[in-house]
């Protein structure tokens, strides 16, 4: 089905992509499914050796695919192509550490940086040895994620928007966690009352809704009456600073409350001994 461009000549490489407008390379590419493209982007580039060219043929075959003659691109260019299908999204630590995460499709999710991500995890672990989650506004899924890879038994998704619930999926499947996760689609209020009927207990909750339709006050309270956030465990909240939250919501006390980059609050509550 034709090759993808190789050479390790940046400027031939350039020139090439404004000539065919990346349709050549995108295009095989795209004969795959979306796991797929991105088993067989990882493939290149762990098979690169800094960028050389080499006469290694990869033979591809799957689901009534086959991709063949695939020689080396250089790193530039393969990640290019991993940015344009999977976004920059990465899983920063554990099992599944580096691992690429997709974005969900449009402006309806705000995903939370690096930066705030490694501060949140910093201060509630930054690993674990087992528990649950629960991530009650997942978006992508990026914090249940992390929270998997860095050790955490089983999560909990919920989001009440079809293009977060699809794409929660696929980046679960992608790092192998789909034993380990539950993914529903409802609105937090219904979801919470079902989880409590369940009578589950949760280590560790997320709270990350959008900036403009949020109601973490209740929420919170919901949490605290039905008693499904263990002693000891946390709720992370993130936040606009306009958002104003009480220090304590019945047995649950705010533990900390940072503000990061852009208006960005991260608030974290505990749940007292009794």
């Amino acid at each position: 089905m034709g090759c993808l461009y190789a050479s390790n000549d940046k400027v031939a490489l350039r020139q090439w992509e404004r000539r065919n407008r990346r349709k050549n390379l995108w295009g095989n590419v795209s004969l795959l499914r979306g796991w797929q493209q991105h088993d067989l982007l990882i493939m290149l580039l762990h098979t690169i050796m800094g960028g050389k060219r080499s006469n290694y043929t990869y033979h591809f075959q799957k689901n009534g695919f086959i991709f063949s003659e695939c020689r080396f691109v250089v790193v530039y260019i393969v990640e290019k192509v991993m940015i344009k299908r999977w976004g920059s999204m990465r899983v920063i630590a554990g099992a599944c550490k580096g691992r690429p995460l997709k974005p969900v499709p449009g402006r309806s999710t705000r995903p939370t940086t690096d930066k705030v991500k490694e501060a949140l995890f910093n201060r509630i672990g930054p690993f674990f040895e087992g528990g649950r989650g629960l991530d009650l506004y997942s978006g992508s899924g990026a914090l249940g994620i992390e929270a998997l890879s860095r050790g955490l038994d089983e999560l909990i998704f919920v989001d009440r928007d079809p293009k977060a619930i699809a794409t929660v999926k696929e980046n679960i499947k992608h790092c192998g966690f789909s034993e380990k996760s539950e993914v529903y689609r409802n609105d937090a209020h219904r979801a919470l009352k079902v989880i409590q009927k369940r009578d589950l207990r949760f280590s560790f909750i997320f709270l990350d809704p959008p900036y403009f339709h949020q109601k973490l006050a209740s929420d919170l309270e919901k949490i605290d009456q039905s008693g499904m956030l263990e002693t000891g465990g946390f709720i992370i909240v993130e936040h606009h600073e306009s958002v104003k939250l009480d220090d304590e919501y019945g047995m649950l006390s705010l533990d900390s409350r940072e503000i990061y980059g852009n208006k960005t609050v991260i608030s974290v509550y505990s749940r007292k001994e009794k």
